[in-house]
């Protein structure tokens, strides 16, 4: 009866560890997702033109000659 009650609880020790892992895993999961933004937010920022972001006097070489000349 010794080795079998010793498989017994040495699967038991495993499984529960597995387990715990899971819910551990799940629970980091859960708790990344609600302080990281939302994807529908991320995609409108990725979305937005360029000329909204870069100033106009560095979107192409000849506004950025315009700009130094205007600005002697």
């Amino acid at each position: 009866m010794g080795p079998i009650v010793g498989g017994i609880l040495a699967f038991g020790i495993i499984a529960g560890s597995l387990f715990r892992g899971i819910y551990l895993l799940n629970d980091v999961r859960k708790r990344i997702a609600t302080i990281s933004p939302d994807a529908a937010k991320v995609q409108e920022q990725v979305q937005e033109p360029a000329h909204e972001i870069v100033p106009e006097h560095l979107q192409s070489p000849l506004a950025y000659k315009k700009y130094l000349e205007a600005k002697q």
